[in-house]
């Protein structure tokens, strides 16, 4: 969040920090979501493409306390669920050192891998760790002998943020929901330790989505977000061009196809639509 009389001063320094690095990185094009729209307009490089495709679902915890998501929200077969790893001898513990932070990346590399998306590199993790833990980053993990899964979450003064996921799909997808275990962890958490919003991340804007489902049932409000695309070079401008008519024409052909069919595109294209 940024106070409204530094938005001119911050989108001014976000601006020049991004075109030296972009320029010494050879980025392509950037990605920034805002949910300012003043802070969008006072971003001053001119724009290939928008879009309105995604938000982000949060819990206001004082208006949506962990009781009343346990007892009220949570059907009877979700509770059982939840229960479920205890009963079977699942620990969910937070990170504390580096053997931690190797079991999370490795069920979080093996399944980026498995839906075909890219990983970041461990050392990208491993700079995130030193930076900003304990402060400002918590990892979760969920073990028996060897983890079946976890996921990272950043901190700011009032918020905590869901950002990265792995699941060990040999052992856990189809018997354990081990996400929403783990978002469950840190919604007791942050509520323990006075936070009031959790932020369940980037969340496609179709109300039908299953994701979007799967976050609001949690109780949380769906945010819209307006995204940006940015050019960093003619490279980028080219990509973003394609990016842009795949999405286009995608649109206009949701609706005559199967809900199945449109799930399994849309994860396809969920990076950029």
């Amino acid at each position: 969040m940024i106070a409204n009389h530094c938005i001119e001063r911050a989108s001014l320094s976000l601006q020049d920090f991004l075109q030296r690095f972009c320029s010494s990185m050879g980025v392509a094009y950037l990605k920034i979501s805002f949910m300012n729209e003043e802070l969008q307009r006072s971003f001053g490089w001119p724009l290939r493409y928008t879009t309105r495709g995604r938000g982000t679902v949060e819990i206001d915890l004082e208006a949506t306390p962990s009781d009343f998501i346990w007892s009220s929200l949570f059907s009877k077969n979700r509770r059982w669920k939840m229960k479920r790893f205890e009963r079977e001898g699942y620990e969910a513990r937070q990170a504390r050192g580096n053997s931690d932070l190797r079991d999370f990346y490795a069920v979080y590399h093996d399944n980026m891998k498995y839906i075909g998306a890219r990983p970041y590199p461990y050392h990208f993790l491993e700079n995130m760790w030193s930076l900003l833990y304990p402060l400002n980053l918590r990892i979760w993990v969920v073990a028996r002998e060897k983890p079946i899964g976890g996921i990272l979450v950043l901190k700011d003064a009032r918020r905590t943020y869901w950002l990265l996921a792995g699941i060990d799909r040999r052992q856990a997808y189809a018997r354990y929901p081990v996400v929403n275990y783990l978002l469950w962890k840190e919604i007791e958490t942050a509520e323990e330790e006075g936070y009031r919003y959790v932020s369940l991340g980037a969340t496609p804007s179709d109300p039908d989505n299953l994701y979007y489902l799967q976050k609001t049932s949690f109780g949380g409000s769906f945010e819209q977000q307006e995204v940006a695309y940015y050019p960093c070079s003619s490279t980028g401008r080219v990509l973003l061009q394609a990016k842009a008519k795949a999405v286009s024409r995608w649109k206009t052909i949701r609706g005559f196809v199967p809900i199945r069919f449109r799930r399994m595109v849309e994860r396809e294209l969920q990076r950029f639509y």
